[in-house]
């Protein structure tokens, strides 16, 4: 069970990581990194909360509540602190490549601006809700969809329900800064996963699985899209592209698809540390 939650956890962090970062720079030192970082912090309290927790001990016939929040008391405190020491250790020569003093300063400046305040006070406002949002995506529709598609049905995509201006932005945006190509990264591995799974057990339904995972690759893109637009107007959008567009934004684009190549093992060595943490 904790595997299956760190794992989750840290897919998330490290899409978050890619979408927020769209206007976060890091530099060519590894403490101008870490202080980068920092800048762009989330709230992580919505790890200990209630309704998370009970998400994460609902969806585990065995898990223990208090066992569950303690972990994640444990996990909070990681990644309020070292955390940002392991990633710069990490991430830290991709970015050393591209990343230069003056995009460093340019993007500090833009982070303490009132603009880069507001919009890093709703990253964290995103993260509080992404995590529930997606759970309860998934309780309530998952189950369902496999069976559709198990019984070779037709499945209906889960519904953008904001504006079709903000989507478009946000569209935009994800694609500019790549964080599309991350997050087709990581769910193509989640699916080669499930795909030698069902291809061992069950390899007549094959087609069947891969059209789930479609499925499920689509509604993740709306389940974000649809909690972005509950948190940032099309104003901040604005500022967030006038930053992933200007040439500090540009070099940390070159970083990210340079990272990109490793964005799994990294991900697995972050979710180890975390794993090392949760077992204490």
């Amino acid at each position: 069970m904790r595997k299956t939650i760190v794992w989750r956890i840290t897919l998330m962090l490290m899409l978050f990581i890619g979408i927020t970062t769209m206007s976060c720079a890091q530099q060519i030192t590894k403490e101008q990194l870490k202080e980068l970082f920092k800048a762009n912090a989330v709230d992580l309290s919505s790890f200990t909360s209630d309704e998370f927790v009970g998400q994460l001990t609902a969806r585990h016939n065995h898990g223990n509540k208090e066992r569950v929040r303690e972990s994640m008391e444990r996990l909070k405190t990681y990644l309020s602190g070292p955390f940002y020491d392991d990633c710069c250790d990490i991430m830290y020569d991709y970015y050393a490549k591209h990343v230069t003093e003056s995009d460093y300063t340019f993007l500090l400046a833009s982070y303490k601006s009132p603009e880069g305040v507001a919009i890093v006070e709703k990253n964290s406002q995103l993260m509080k809700r992404f995590m529930p949002a997606l759970m309860n995506y998934l309780q309530a529709n998952m189950p369902a969809k496999m069976q559709a598609c198990m019984d070779d049905k037709k499945v209906e995509p889960l519904k953008y329900t904001g504006p079709e201006s903000f989507k478009k932005k946000w569209d935009i945006m994800v694609r500019e800064s790549g964080s599309d190509q991350i997050v087709n990264a990581v769910m193509g591995n989640i699916s080669h996963q499930i795909e030698s799974v069902a291809k061992k057990n069950n390899p007549e339904k094959m087609e069947s699985v891969k059209a789930l995972i479609r499925i499920l690759m689509e509604d993740v893109f709306v389940v974000v899209c649809n909690t972005a637009g509950e948190v940032y107007t099309e104003a901040d959008l604005d500022f967030s592209l006038s930053l992933l567009r200007s040439e500090a934004g540009q070099h940390l684009k070159a970083a990210n698809m340079d990272m990109m190549s490793n964005f799994i093992p990294m991900s697995q060595a972050i979710s180890e540390k975390m794993m090392a943490v949760i077992n204490k």
